[in-house]
């Protein structure tokens, strides 16, 4: 069984932004036991890391750019995800709302179906057609 992590994207951007700015790049260590090193480019090379695998160094340094830019392409996407949300339950809404008008209109066009059918009297039908009126009026 799998338990979903819930990650706050805000908190991990921060994270990511208060790190050394980047670019950083990868190269073969020349000061550790470790064979590559994670270095931001600058006059200094400055050491931001020390992998064992090549693999583990790329990951780290493309790391600093890719993973500022996958937060905020989630939240844009979260945030375009919740306006269609609400753009759906707005519409959702309507068409309950045109679907008990269209009911309604129904249920009152059979009723003067009914009048005009049975020949009743032109003020049964007036009252008929009042009720339809007053009720489409509301």
């Amino acid at each position: 069984m799998t338990t979903e992590i819930t990650r706050d994207l805000a908190e991990d951007l921060a994270i990511c932004e208060a790190a050394i700015s980047g670019p950083w790049h990868l190269m073969p260590s020349v000061h550790s036991e470790y064979q590559y090193e994670v270095c931001r480019s600058d006059f200094l090379d400055t050491i931001v890391a020390s992998a064992i695998t090549e693999d583990d160094a790329r990951f780290i340094a493309e790391a600093r750019e890719g993973w500022p830019h996958a937060i905020r392409r989630a939240v844009e996407a979260e945030s375009a995800l919740s306006a269609e949300e609400d753009r759906r339950c707005r519409f959702e809404a309507m068409a309950d709302e045109w679907a008990y008008e269209n009911e309604m209109i129904r249920s009152h066009v059979e009723k003067l179906r009914l009048v005009y059918e049975r020949g009743e009297s032109d003020e049964a039908l007036a009252v008929a057609v009042g009720e339809f009126l007053r009720e489409v009026g509301e």
